[in-house]
């Protein structure tokens, strides 16, 4: 490409009709031509060669040419066709340069590149220039007419609206005037457009139609070059400005584009090489299309990395978009707008079509960024909705009135985005979306409608379940004749209360009256269903029902007190009363009972089960007289509504009576052993007989005092053998029994006595007082449950020695002290606990935690102020601390034999064995002494009339001659671990009733695997003994159920609540505890000594729940706790409603059980509860440890001849209750002794 600094020019194609693609794109990109639109112009100039057309276009247009030399001869200069740029013309000009026409180089016979190259210059150029010699004007055979025929034949192949300019060049213009030339020249044109062969179309078609004809003249360039150039030069401000219209170019129909000329040239080039029809239109609309895609190409990439459109593609996808449709519309109009700018030259229906197509493109590409958008707005909307209808609805407004406002707000908050996100050009109907967004407000308000009645039906029938599961089944358990008329009533309450309820809630609903119906019938079955279901579940439970009250009657007076079997009783009666009891029970479980039919259940129960004398005499007329319980159905009752089968009645009733026989044969026994007991006196005849035929002698006795002082000790002596025989026990038994076992034992008991009496006789008296009368038990009672002398078993005793004086022996008695018969019954067991008194059997103490404990300083020791639980040790434990399995097992049962008893299980004991059931504290294990999980029964050494058993009851067993037995024992020396001391924290849930519960200790123990023991109390304090006794500080009431706040108590509070509490009736102090014992904890302290006085106690810290699992340990304990008490086994004992688990706990932070201070959030908060709740159960242990104190045979290390043999040396509590194995941990090393001692050879 030639270049100066005025003009450009290139070769567009070659002289073998190759187009230069890249040539011309370089030079539009050169001359800017795309810049342009439709402001350009093209000329062309043909004419024979060596003609001097190079020259005229350099002189012309300024452009760079290459001209002929005339001095190397006339030669063809220009091949091709050349393309360049006018110089200092506006508009734009274009000038091609066409090789000449009858150059001797191509020869006569190829004139086929003339005719392609004319036909591509009219077809490309607005001017055409035909440079002609003046000479060949008016000449037939002039080089310029087979030119012009060229030009006219290849015209009839263009199919141009427009109008090109043929501008004849006259060179070298003689003398003849132009006006004489233009004519002759303008003749032959027509002689020669006539003579073209033309289309049927364009046969009378006039040239002028076609061309705009144009005649210059020009002078001789190498003759007359100044006049050339002027003529030139006037000639050349003919093409300024020539698209104007009526200039040159003036006609600017189908011009192409600048931006198109490039291809359309190329194309059109194509097609004329492939010697087609050029259709110039259908051309001008290829170009627009071609040149259109490819700006719409460009537009839609540009648009693609748009900065503004990425950032919000990007932003849209995770959240809305501010003036979402705003901004995307402005991008997308700049964006078509570029395009309009560009293409607004092309063919109005090619840029109109292809600028839609771009739209719809940059639409869809715009499309998913809109649906995103719309589901931003909806789901905001929807989101908005629901905390909208939820706010609604907790505000109490009605749920349709909330729906259907809530629905009209946000469907036109959803309307309201999508008008911000609407895009111009797009007609995008949101319907759809919000057709969606109304469909999810409606799911959504179905759904919160169905939980909403759910929730409202379930809480109804919560309070129905509440209202009538408790009362229906203390209906049920006090069964009578009213039972059922009672139910219905409480039914028919309860649910019109309910229905009335449910219908004033449903209002708010707008339900439709069938479905309303429904609802509320639905709820009136439930209640009803309540009912049946609590009766089959009673019904399931018939026998034990029957079982207790049964117990109930036969075992308890009128006034609920535990009868006394003395033979006055009527057994028969009582026994025929309390069966008829059950029988009434029985017949009123049998059937559900909610219309109002009268059956004849109870009548046919009552002659075919307690009728035996008509029972008697049937059987005797007939075996084959009809059984009315030989049935499986009730004539009267449907199968839907029988619980018990008349089959399954009698079945009950005999196992019943199996059941119940053992109580009746045992009062029958027990009635006459009691007659034989006092039937110690004569016949009344023998007594007058004796008075009769006595009365001599007992005047001689009146006569004589001295016999009636012999007979009085005589009387002293019989009466302390009858005693210390135990004559009444011995012959309860029966009198041949009795015989042999006294003949055994009067020798000895003889001996004994006199030898007592001869060394009471000896030993001078002292003035030693004594320290604690209290400490020393006065009496123990036998296996039988029996009360007799201490000096039975201690009468032999070697010596009994007080540490203090080795001379003060005095210290058991005849007397019968009031103090042990009080604190031996289990009503009273608290009573030692809570007297502070010097004489008192427990010592209290404060740990420094805050928690109140105690410890014994009485013979037997803790087994005689405890509660009296016996349950061995795990055999984890007995592995563990390394003893011998099989004396273990040996020593055990020694204990049980002597002291340990059945308990007789309270309510309060039942009900919590159902509830740890119930939450899953399983299986039940029954009664046994074993460390087992589950639920279960253990002993006690409380035997059946209340009376407790101690450990120095055990000392009976022993040989007393070999017995040496210390009280009051001081030490010198000290010994013991300051570290690893332990006690078990336990935490109480108080209980309230509202009627008197029966008093019961320990009995029943669930053993869970969470790490926790479950147990009971009931029935605290409500002894006579109990409620008119001095307890001080330390009383049961003021510690732990006492109404006086802490900060009042003060003593003289104290003394005044005592004084009234005299008058307070039993009743003042009713419930029980449900006690929760962490087992094995973490959690150590220490103690030490103040001083070195043996009375006062040392300082201990257990650091209660200072390890973490620990506390939550007692978390997991409380929570199951309080799942117990609110259990219906507890609420149908106590007769009260259910509490809430703040309530309950709150109760039993306002007990203060402990000195710690309490905390605000004690109910709130499980952990903080356990920490300011804690108590003891007295199982602290440690202090001794093995291996740091004393050896693995319980040695203490460094003291010769001296074993601990207690709890102190455990490093864990062994089973729910220590009691059981420190007992026979004493046996058991006794027996390891011996045996090391004398060897197992000698069988021991």
């Amino acid at each position: 490409m030639a270049k100066n600094e005025e003009c450009c020019s290139t070769q567009l194609i070659d002289g073998d009709g190759a187009f230069n693609a890249t040539g011309i794109e370089q030079f539009i990109k050169e001359v800017r031509l795309g810049e342009c639109g439709l402001s350009y112009a093209v000329v062309s100039i043909m004419g024979p060669q060596s003609s001097g057309k190079s020259t005229l276009l350099n002189h012309l247009f300024g452009t760079n040419f290459r001209e002929m030399d005339a001095f190397k001869g006339r030669s063809q200069t220009t091949k091709g066709i050349w393309l360049a740029r006018c110089a200092g013309i506006e508009p734009c000009t274009l000038v091609m340069d066409l090789e000449g026409t009858d150059g001797r180089e191509r020869g006569e016979d190829d004139t086929a590149f003339e005719k392609q190259s004319a036909l591509f210059a009219l077809a490309v150029s607005d001017i055409v220039l035909i440079n002609m010699w003046c000479h060949d004007i008016g000449r037939e055979q002039a080089a310029n007419k087979p030119l012009l025929k060229t030009v006219f034949q290849v015209m009839m192949r263009l199919f141009s609206p427009r109008k090109t300019t043929l501008m004849f060049v006259i060179r070298d213009k003689t003398r003849t005037p132009l006006e004489n030339l233009e004519p002759v020249l303008r003749e032959d044109i027509q002689k020669i457009w006539d003579a073209v062969p033309k289309p049927e179309a364009h046969k009378e078609t006039p040239l002028s139609e076609f061309f705009n004809v144009e005649v210059v003249a020009l002078s001789s360039y190498e003759e007359k070059e100044e006049q050339f150039k002027e003529q030139v030069a006037n000639l050349r401000q003919r093409f300024f400005h020539s698209i104007a219209p009526g200039g040159l170019a003036g006609d600017r129909r189908g011009v192409v584009p600048a931006s198109g000329f490039s291809f359309s040239a190329q194309q059109i080039w194509k097609v004329i090489k492939e010697n087609k029809d050029l259709d110039l239109p259908a051309h001008k609309v290829m170009v627009a299309t071609v040149r259109c895609e490819e700006i719409a190409k460009e537009k839609f990439a540009n648009f693609s990395a748009n900065e503004e459109w990425r950032q919000i593609e990007d932003s849209v996808q995770s959240s809305p978009v501010s003036g979402f449709g705003k901004k995307l519309s402005s991008t997308l109009n700049a964006c078509l707008l570029e395009y309009d700018e560009e293409a607004i030259y092309f063919d109005e229906g090619v840029r109109s079509a292809k600028r839609k197509q771009l739209e719809e493109k940059l639409l869809q590409l715009v499309q998913p960024a809109y649906q995103s958008m719309l589901g931003h707005i909806r789901s905001g909307a929807l989101e908005k909705f629901k905390e909208a209808f939820d706010k609604a609805l907790n505000a109490g407004e009605g749920f349709s009135s909330a729906a259907r406002t809530c629905t009209q707000s946000y469907m036109a908050l959803f309307d309201e985005g999508c008008a911000d996100a609407v895009i111009e050009q797009a007609n995008w109907d949101s319907s759809k979306v919000r057709d969606k967004l109304r469909r999810d407000i409606d799911t959504h308000v179905a759904s919160v409608r169905a939980v909403k009645l759910s929730e409202l039906t379930s809480s109804f029938e919560a309070k129905l379940n509440e209202a009538l599961s408790g009362p229906v089944e203390a209906l049920l358990d006090g069964a009578n004749s009213e039972t059922w008329p009672a139910i219905r009533k409480l039914l028919q309450r309860e649910t019109e209360s309910a229905v009335a309820g449910l219908s004033s809630a449903l209002a708010g609903f707008e339900m439709d009256e069938q479905t309303r119906d429904k609802t509320l019938t639905s709820l009136e079955n439930y209640a009803r269903g309540v009912v049946e279901a609590k009766a089959k579940e009673e019904a399931g439970r018939v026998l034990i029902r029957m079982k207790d009250r049964f117990s109930m009657l036969f075992s308890h007076d009128s006034d609920s007190m535990p009868r006394v079997w003395t033979g006055k009783e009527d057994i028969r009666g009582i026994t025929k009363t309390a069966r008829s009891a059950s029988l009434k029970l029985l017949s009123v479980m049998v059937a559900i009972r909610l219309d109002d039919e009268v059956d004849n259940i109870e009548s046919t129960l009552s002659s075919a089960l307690m009728d035996t004398k008509s029972n008697a005499a049937v059987t005797e007329r007939s075996i084959t007289t009809y059984d009315p319980l030989a049935s499986s159905a009730w004539d009267e009752i449907p199968s839907s509504r029988t619980l018990i089968t008349p089959v399954q009645c009698k079945s009950l009733w005999r196992q019943f009576k199996t059941e119940t026989e053992y109580s009746v044969t045992q009062a029958i026994s027990a009635q006459e052993a009691n007659k034989r007991n006092n039937n110690w006196l004569p016949p009344p005849w023998a007594i007058v007989a004796l008075i009769v035929l006595g009365f001599n002698e007992f005047m001689t006795l009146l006569r004589n005092p001295l016999y009636l002082g012999f007979i009085f000790v005589a009387f002293l002596l019989v009466k302390a053998l009858w005693v210390q025989l135990d004559i009444s026990g011995e012959f309860s038994n029966g009198a041949l029994p009795g015989l042999i076992s006294l003949s055994t034992k009067l020798l000895p008991t003889v001996m004994n006595l006199i030898k007592r009496l001869a060394e009471e006789g000896q030993i001078p008296a002292t003035n030693v007082p004594q320290r604690n009368p209290a400490l020393a038990a006065k009496t123990y009672r036998n296996g039988n449950g029996t009360t007799s002398d201490m000096s039975t078993a201690s009468s032999g005793w070697k010596r009994v020695l007080d540490s203090g004086n080795e001379n003060s022996v005095d210290l058991f008695s005849f007397e019968i002290d009031s103090w042990l018969l009080v604190q031996s019954s289990v009503g009273n067991f608290h009573i030692s606990l809570a007297d502070t008194s010097p004489t008192s059997a427990s010592q209290y103490f404060i740990s420094t935690d805050g928690v109140l404990n105690a410890r014994a300083r009485v013979l037997g020791g803790g087994s005689s102020i405890n509660a009296g639980f016996y349950t061995r040790a795990s055999t984890r434990f007995i592995k563990k601390v390394g003893w011998d399995e099989n004396l273990v097992n040996e020593s055990y049962p020694w204990i049980e034999k002597q002291i340990v008893h059945r308990p007789k299980v309270a309510p309060w004991q039942v009900a919590l064995r159902n509830s740890l059931l119930d939450v899953g504290v399983s299986p039940f294990n029954g009664f046994t002494y074993d460390h087992i999980y589950g639920t279960k029964f253990g002993g006690t050494i409380f035997d059946q009339f209340g009376r407790r058993h101690t450990a120095a009851e055990l000392l009976a067993s022993g040989n007393p001659q070999k017995l040496t037995v210390l009280i009051h024992a001081t030490v010198q020396k000290v010994l013991f671990d300051t570290s690893g001391l332990a006690d078990n924290p336990m935490n109480a849930i108080f209980v309230p009733s509202k009627r008197p519960v029966q008093q019961s200790l320990i009995q029943t123990v669930g053993i869970t695997k969470l790490g926790v023991y479950i147990e009971a109390s009931s029935g605290f304090g409500q002894s006579k003994e109990s409620i008119h006794c001095h307890h001080g500080i330390m009383s049961a009431e003021i510690g732990q159920l006492s109404t006086i706040p802490p900060k009042q108590r003060t003593p003289e509070a104290i003394q005044a609540y005592i004084k009234r509490k005299k008058d307070l009736p039993h009743e003042a102090f009713k419930g029980g505890f449900i006690l929760e014992k962490l087992a094995n904890p973490i959690s150590t302290g220490q103690l030490s000594l103040i001083n070195t006085n043996v009375n006062d106690n040392p300082s201990v810290t257990f650091n209660y729940f200072n390890h973490q699992k620990d506390l939550q340990r007692c978390v997991s304990g409380i929570r199951m706790a309080t799942k117990i008490v609110q259990s219906e086994y507890f609420t149908n004992v106590t007769q009260c409603d259910n509490q809430t688990v703040e309530k309950i706990l709150n109760m039993s932070v306002m007990s203060n059980v402990n000195l710690i201070p309490k905390q605000p959030n004690d109910t709130k908060s499980l952990e903080q509860f356990c920490k300011d709740t804690v108590i003891t159960i007295w199982h602290y242990h440690g202090g001794c440890h093995v291996g740091k104190v004393v050896t693995p045979d319980y040695k203490v290390i460094g003291v010769q001849r001296l074993r601990i043999v207690d709890g102190s040396t455990f490093d864990e509590s062994p089973g729910t209750n220590p009691q059981a194995t420190v007992l026979m941990m004493g046996r058991y090393m006794g027996l390891k002794i011996l045996r090391d001692r004398l060897g197992k050879e000698d069988g021991v």
